[in-house]
């Protein structure tokens, strides 16, 4: 009876850290290994999903204006700013 419990309790466990997964950590964690596509991705989804403050907001669309940037997309780093 014990081991089961114990299972569940570490089922319940691995389930809340899959579902904390933070989309902006992860297109951090992209853009630190060069692959600005994924960091864009995930950048934008953690936008679009919670506004941050407004000077975390300020700092988010910098991050992404810089992988667009790097992509040669001028363009989109530039409506990103403004």
């Amino acid at each position: 009876m014990k081991i089961i419990a114990l299972l569940i309790l570490s089922l319940g466990l691995s389930a809340n850290t899959l579902a904390t997964v933070d989309p902006w950590q992860t297109g951090e964690d992209f853009f630190q290994t060069g692959d600005m596509l994924l960091a864009i991705q995930q950048w934008e989804q953690a936008l679009s999903n919670a506004p941050p403050s407004q000077a975390e907001h300020i700092d988010k669309l910098i991050h992404l204006a810089v992988a667009y940037q790097t992509q040669a997309n001028y363009l989109q780093a530039k409506t990103t700013l403004q």
